[in-house]
């Protein structure tokens, strides 16, 4: 197979895998807010919920919005997974063995900011599933378990709130970040004539 055929394979993966990650994670703050609003202007109640407790009823609508995304956020993180995996896979492959093609080679300024713009929202993304979002689940959990005090579940939400916010601001960090990658990427490569 020819050289010039396999970069463009290794190409179209790196931009299928980019687009998917960066669509996924705009699509997030989009979904997010359609299931919010759709919940509450339906306000369900959720009697079958495992952890359902009547004295909760009030907060159905959010609990149940609240699920749904989180849901979306593990399938989300999946997605991303195997993107960084595909990226990854293919910027190791652009720095060795299609490295000709590369403005400057691999240790070119545009290259290497790329390289950086792909790697770091990696780290958030580590950062994310491994510290805020468990923690996130945790106090989500205290704040609608009925049989705590009511102290214990205002302190909850309000950590819940201070991680919820923090979380959104990493998302949208990665999501400039992917935007820089995608950018710095199109002065990474030589074009052809």
């Amino acid at each position: 197979m020819k050289a010039s055929y396999l970069f463009r394979v290794v190409q179209g993966f790196y931009w299928l895998g980019l687009g998917a990650w960066f669509g996924g994670l705009v699509m997030l703050a989009i979904t997010a807010a359609i299931t919010f609003r759709t919940v509450r202007e339906y306000q369900p109640t959720i009697e079958n919920w495992p952890q359902y407790q009547p004295a909760m009823a009030e907060h159905d609508a959010p609990i149940l919005a609240g699920g749904i995304v989180g849901n979306v956020l593990h399938g989300l993180a999946a997605m991303q997974i195997v993107c960084a995996a595909f990226v990854g896979g293919c910027v190791v492959l652009q720095c060795t063995v299609f490295k000709k093609q590369l403005v400057g080679g691999p240790t070119g300024r545009a290259n290497l900011l790329r390289v950086a713009l792909v790697v770091l929202p990696v780290g958030v993304l580590a950062a994310d599933q491994l510290v805020i979002s468990p923690r996130i689940w945790t106090q989500r959990e205290a704040m609608y378990d009925s049989d705590q005090p009511e102290a214990v579940r205002t302190e909850a939400h309000a950590e819940f709130d201070r991680l919820h916010k923090l979380d959104e601001r990493v998302v949208g960090v990665s999501v400039w970040l992917l935007a820089g990658a995608v950018f710095a990427s199109t002065f990474a490569f030589k074009t052809e004539p």
